[in-house]
């Protein structure tokens, strides 16, 4: 396919002071249209050799800046319609398509400024966690194409090649971290196709496959949760608080430090604690066993129903919220370590470790993939999703209860 963009002047039509506009044409496959800019001259003052103002212009300005100006647009509307014939895509677009793409006169919206919607839409509703992931994932893309914006046209099988290899190149990146930034580029896509920015025909993820990883396992036997049962932090608060919560997040199916934080009073009725996933929104719904009790009564004394259970969350503001959390996560974790060495537990202790811990020993005791998906609120396995309605909270709380004793 052959293609060009040039500086022309505009001789259809003269302006009223006999110049005519400068355009950028672009010529593909021998059809034309063309982006004025915002300067003009006449016809003796062009150099139609050169595709330049001449040096012996008497217009007002400095003609080399002037030209300067020019150039850069033509390079820029070049860069773009080498970006379509790269892709493959030039030779699919009619010229009025390709200079709405070039242009934004149709409200075109680009990769970064849907990026930049959907964050602050995040942001709006509080979703904060959310919102950061996304602006992660702006970023790296932003790195890939040196803060390049683009176009979903762009946005091709090849070009999501060109960024894996890019971003597996750097050291310490691995295959489950480049998933996280597809996946919220994935979501942009998909904004784009219900939007009308993009065509469904054009999705880039048809083909692709974000790859997974399998995690290293982190599990704890049932010996080494009862060592952390029978730690004694002493009168060391910070330990002291990890252990409760490390524990209850064991109780309870291995629910996220984000989701311990954000548990209110209220969210406990009738023996059971009910809340939503943070990270999905997913109802659960868990009974209370004597030991989570036991846990949960050092906590509830003099609180209302809307205090927090556990003294992680002090902010008011989704913003300052979140930096609560992921602060306290910090210290989290940083305390597991030290119960860790106190307990012979040579395990890189964290967080996470609940939950895997759960579904491991629960395995182990016979309980079925199924259940323990469900009790986990697994949302993603379509095949586990087929049972999950047939199981009826007693039968969770009958696989909790063999698990955590």
């Amino acid at each position: 396919m052959g293609f060009s963009v040039s500086l022309a002047l505009d001789k259809r039509v003269k302006n009223s002071d006999d110049s005519y506009t400068i355009n950028v044409q672009i010529i593909v496959n021998r059809k034309m249209t063309s982006i004025a800019t915002e300067y003009s001259v006449a016809e003796k003052d062009w150099d139609n050799k050169k595709r330049q103002i001449r040096n012996t212009s008497q217009i007002a300005g400095n003609i080399s800046r002037i030209n300067n100006i020019l150039n850069k647009k033509r390079a820029e509307v070049m860069d773009k319609v080498t970006a379509l014939h790269d892709n493959g895509n030039l030779d699919k677009l009619p010229l009025k398509e390709i200079r709405g793409l070039i242009t934004n006169e149709h409200g075109t919206k680009t990769v970064f400024q849907l990026y930049d919607k959907m964050i602050a839409e995040l942001t709006a509703i509080g979703n904060v966690g959310n919102a950061r992931s996304y602006k992660m994932s702006l970023q790296s893309v932003k790195t890939f194409t040196k803060e390049k914006d683009f176009t979903f046209i762009q946005l091709t099988y090849a070009w999501l090649k060109e960024y894996e290899k890019f971003y597996l190149s750097k050291e310490g990146n691995t295959k489950n971290g480049l998933g996280v930034y597809l996946r919220a580029l994935r979501a942009v896509c998909n904004r784009a196709i219900k939007e009308r920015i993009a065509k469904r025909e054009d999705y880039p993820f048809q083909h692709y496959k974000i790859v997974k990883e399998p995690t290293i396992k982190r599990a704890l036997t049932e010996t080494q949760i009862e060592a952390i049962r029978n730690f004694d932090p002493g009168k060391r608060k910070r330990e002291a608080l990890a252990k409760d919560v490390f524990l209850t997040s064991f109780y309870l199916v291995g629910i996220s430090f984000m989701d311990i934080a954000h548990l209110k009073v209220c969210a406990i009725h009738n023996g059971r604690i009910a809340y939503k996933r943070q990270k999905t929104k997913q109802l659960i719904n868990i009974k209370i066993t004597p030991r989570l009790q036991e846990v949960l009564d050092k906590y509830l004394k003099g609180k209302g129903p809307e205090d927090y259970i556990f003294p992680i969350i002090k902010s008011k503001s989704a913003e300052l919220v979140y930096r609560d959390v992921k602060n306290s996560l910090k210290r989290y974790n940083k305390c597991l370590k030290v119960i860790a060495d106190e307990c012979k537990i040579e395990e890189n202790l964290t967080g996470y470790w609940s939950r895997h811990s759960w579904a491991t020993i629960a395995k182990r005791k016979g309980v079925s993939t199924a259940i323990i998906s469900e009790s986990l609120g697994h949302t993603t396995e379509k095949t586990t999703q087929i049972y999950l309605d047939s199981f009826e909270d007693s039968v969770i709380d009958a696989a909790n209860e063999l698990v955590t004793g």
